[in-house]
């Protein structure tokens, strides 16, 4: 069970559905979606610069819906289209904890 010590929780959802535009249109290994992912961790990493300046507790979790085949595609089983990416980052390590105890 996940334990907050506040009780003022904020939930917010982006979805960027520009790395999905990018694979699809030019697939994974293509310059255009490293292009695309380096822009992506810019926005990471400015949202965890924001973090870091607050005095807030935040949790970011970064996750994709699905990956896809060389050529762009997805939907099938193959392991590289179900297979993605998660990346987890707080600015208070200590403060989110999956035990009882605090």
């Amino acid at each position: 069970m996940v334990k907050f010590t506040e009780q003022v929780m904020i939930y917010e959802t982006i979805t960027y559905s520009c790395v999905d535009h990018c694979g699809h249109r030019y697939g994974p290994l293509h310059i255009e979606m490293k292009r695309k992912l380096n822009q992506m961790d810019d926005v990471i990493r400015n949202i965890s610069l924001l973090f870091n300046q607050s005095n807030s507790s935040s949790l970011l979790i970064v996750i994709g819906d699905h990956g896809m085949t060389q050529q762009g595609d997805h939907g099938g089983d193959e392991l590289n289209e179900i297979e993605t990416a998660m990346f987890i980052y707080t600015n208070k390590p200590n403060y989110f904890s999956l035990s009882q105890k605090k």
